[in-house]
């Protein structure tokens, strides 16, 4: 499960190193999908349905056992403060020409000191906190990307998400290690 910090709790007092503009607009257009009138947080999405906090280890469970099987051959070589991320997806899948991909850099774990606001003072356990995304691209047989790392590049990880742009329902995915 990703991390995608929305950045309109910033004006609170504290800026959350994680947050960004383009967050919170993947969670607007959730909330289109879904046909939402607000959104808010926590905002957690499985398997093409809004849940809350105490639903969603069951729900992905039990969704996990039904998603479509694409074999998604996932690697990550890094060089001169880059990850150079390539992947061997399945070519007879049906759904491909319904499908985009795209590659997320995220933190693993970390820990952030809270300066202000109402959490001020606190240090956070900050979990697969999403920190860039490629753009998606059309579903072909390989994909390629490369992201600039951050100085201190540890303990993180790329995903590869397979999505279905109009209803952004997550077909398939993959995850490695940064090394």
């Amino acid at each position: 499960m990703l991390a995608w910090h929305v950045d309109y709790w910033d004006r609170l007092g504290w800026k959350d190193t994680f947050s960004s503009k383009r967050w919170t607009q993947r969670q607007r257009d959730y909330a289109k999908v879904l046909r939402m009138k607000r959104i808010g947080t926590p905002f957690f999405y499985v398997a093409n349905q809004r849940k809350t906090k105490g639903v969603i280890q069951a729900t992905v469970d039990r969704e996990s056992r039904y998603a479509p099987r694409v074999k998604i051959e996932l690697d990550v070589k890094t060089e001169s403060g880059k990850a150079k991320v390539s992947a061997k997806l399945g070519s007879d899948w049906p759904v491909r020409k319904e499908a985009h991909v795209f590659a997320v850099l995220f933190r693993k774990r970390v820990s952030t000191k809270i300066t202000s606001g109402e959490n001020g003072g606190i240090t956070a356990q900050e979990f697969f906190a999403v920190i860039d995304a490629s753009k998606p691209a059309a579903y072909g047989d390989t994909y390629t990307h490369e992201f600039t790392l951050p100085k201190d590049a540890k303990d993180m990880g790329v995903a590869l998400l397979v999505e279905n742009p109009k209803t952004m329902k997550t077909l398939a995915c993959a995850k490695a290690d940064i090394r």
